[in-house]
């Protein structure tokens, strides 16, 4: 009997175990979601034709070769939206402070502010730019 007392004590914690152990960790779900974020995107950016920014970096256009659309990701509220030819709200990152896109020689780098003020940072190359400066570079070593 005593042993059978021990046993159901112990098995009485199981449950408590397997909850704290599976509790949901809201950092962990945000990190995952921006690193989602800048897969999509990177994706569909390398996909483009041409790219640009507006004057102060703060919306990325770009063009969908297929049908010619312009895609658009900016700020609006706390949310990076997507949107196509002006139109839709396609949520693409929650619990954003920040949006920023700076032109380079290869392609673009994004800088997504949290609410918390983390910065998560990623340089996307856009392999038209990067063949392009590729060639250029090599007719300067070859003069």
């Amino acid at each position: 009997m005593a042993g059978l007392t021990i046993f159901l004590i112990i098995a009485s914690f199981i449950p408590a175990v397997f909850t704290a152990l599976n509790t949901y960790k809201p950092e962990r779900g945000a990190y995952e979601e921006k690193v989602l974020f800048f897969v999509q995107l990177q994706s569909e950016f390398r996909k483009s034709g041409t790219y640009w920014t507006n004057a102060q970096g703060t919306v990325l256009f770009f063009d969908r070769p297929g049908d010619g659309s312009i895609i658009r990701y900016e700020l609006y509220q706390d949310k990076i939206r997507r949107r196509v030819n002006g139109t839709g709200h396609e949520v693409f990152l929650q619990k954003t402070g920040a949006f920023r896109v700076e032109e380079n020689d290869y392609g673009i780098t994004l800088a997504v502010t949290s609410l918390d003020s983390t910065i998560f940072e990623r340089t996307v190359i856009h392999p038209g730019e990067f063949l392009r400066n590729s060639v250029q570079q090599e007719e300067k070593d070859e003069q």
